[in-house]
């Protein structure tokens, strides 16, 4: 604070800074509005009450710029920490997205592989289903083939068919265990593969919307801020995008404050100044400040620094009078704009307080994120790859049995078939036998009738002989036969 008397100058230019609100109708203390303003009418009263003005105005803002220093402090402070955060934020979300891609790849191989094994089982059932349904065709084929007894059907009761004629339990058997195999690849399939690669899904889809929700901006941020004290009441000032410039409207806050509160510091100089070249004018400002608190620790001792003030011309006095009495009409506006500049203040460093309350809620839910992806590598993937490798090792071994047995149905398919078709021939022979056996007995008649014939001519012509010529043949020749 200068105590010297002020220069011609000096004197002329006002102490305080233009405020924002200067526009606007000056609102003077009430003590002061009914004084006469005029330079040449200022008595000690009115000096005494610009002073006392002047040094309340300066105490007020003491809070105001204190606070505006914390803030200050504090939003590089947060903004510091918004750096850091957003770096290993963009760090943490890059490596992720990454892991997550690779795990889809992971994830699409593991169900192609268990799709394939799928259309390997569907396949091997399509041949097992025409195999039991060939199976199935013979047997009734054998159960609707009635015996035929000595060339006719058994009475009804006791009729046989060739189905009596064959073990049933060979291809019961084997029909039982084709389910157990297909009841043991469905149980594999449903808990080794559909649910592991459920799991697989629900672990990966959890950690997808969980990095999705840390990229999301928080509802909670407000689109702008209150109405700003130099602006007119239907404009509203939008809240800067940036960190950045958040942080550039808050320091330019706090330089203007800066600003306005040196010009109140140079009125105030100027009011003790005023009262040092007026008569009485120390003794005045102490009783005036007694009567304003009570002790007289508010007083300044400049007051009293020195006995006789410099002396100045009447006309500098004259301008030093015009410039206080001009700035005394700014006073009120000067100290609420700092006011209003500090809640502006407050109101930015609420926003960067919800800007980092946001990059630390995403810091958490990344760090969430990185202990889930940890935990899919190292407990979660491996599982699902052998409960994978598991179904696909079931699936092996059970082709192999299905196979096995469903040529078995295969052999028992052409066994039967055989056995229809043998049955079928088994009538043919019966009948062709019939008929060789028919046309011999008719040979053999014909025979024995044409070796009776024979017989009888050879009688005749025997005893045409012996009429003839036995006679004349002596036994030593002929025995007469």
């Amino acid at each position: 604070m200068n105590s010297d008397p002020p220069s011609s100058s000096s004197a002329s230019s006002p102490s305080l800074p233009p405020s924002h609100r200067s526009s606007q109708s000056p609102s003077p203390s009430p003590s002061l509005q009914s004084s006469s303003l005029h330079p040449a009418s200022l008595t000690l009263d009115a000096l005494t009450q610009h002073f006392l003005a002047a040094k309340h105005a300066l105490t007020s803002t003491t809070q105001y710029m204190s606070r505006a220093n914390t803030l200050v402090t504090h939003s590089r402070a947060i903004i510091e920490e918004l750096a850091s955060l957003h770096a290993r934020a963009a760090f943490v979300e890059r490596g992720a997205e990454e892991e997550v891609a690779l795990l889809e790849v992971v994830k699409e191989k593991l169900r192609g592989e268990g799709e394939q094994t799928e259309d390997g089982f569907q396949e091997t059932i399509e041949r097992l289903d025409r195999a039991n349904g060939r199976l199935e065709a013979t047997l009734v084929g054998l159960r609707g083939r009635i015996i035929q007894e000595d060339g006719q059907a058994v009475h009804r009761g006791q009729t046989r068919t060739l189905y009596d004629f064959i073990d049933p339990s060979t291809h019961e058997t084997l029909q039982a265990e084709l389910r157990k195999d297909i009841d043991e690849f469905t149980e594999s399939r449903s808990e080794d593969y559909e649910n592991t690669l459920t799991r697989f899904s629900d672990s990966l889809n959890t950690i997808v919307s969980t990095l999705f929700e840390s990229g999301q901006p928080n509802a909670s941020l407000p689109p702008k801020t209150p109405k700003s004290f130099y602006q007119d009441d239907d404009d509203e000032e939008p809240v800067p995008s940036t960190i950045k410039g958040l942080f550039q409207v808050q320091e330019t806050h706090a330089a203007e404050m800066a600003t306005l509160l040196h010009g109140l510091v140079r009125h105030y100089d100027l009011c003790v100044n005023a009262l040092k070249h007026t008569e009485g004018g120390g003794e005045a400002a102490k009783q005036a400040i007694q009567q304003a608190d009570g002790s007289g620790t508010l007083m300044d001792e400049s007051l009293y620094r020195r006995a006789a003030p410099e002396a100045i011309s009447e006309t500098d006095r004259v301008e030093m009078l015009s410039v206080l009495a001009h700035d005394a009409l700014e006073l009120d506006d000067v100290v609420d704009e700092i006011s209003m500049r500090c809640s502006a203040q407050e109101d930015l460093a609420s926003h960067l307080l919800t800007r980092v309350q946001q990059a630390r809620r995403r810091d958490a839910v990344l760090r969430e994120v990185v202990t889930m992806l940890h935990e899919m590598h190292t407990l979660h993937l491996p599982s699902y790859v052998h409960s994978l490798s598991s179904f696909k090792n079931t699936w092996f071994r059970i082709r192999q049995s299905i196979s096995q047995k469903t040529d078995g149905l295969v052999e028992l398919a052409d066994g039967n078939e055989a056995f229809l078709t043998a049955y079928g021939k088994l009538g043919e022979e019966l009948e062709r036998r019939r008929q060789a056996e028919a046309r011999m007995d008719g040979i053999k008649r014909r025979a024995e009738r044409e070796i009776q014939r024979m017989h009888e001519a050879d009688r005749e012509a025997r005893e045409k002989f012996l009429e003839e010529y036995g006679g004349s043949l002596p036994r030593g020749i002929w025995d007469g036969g």
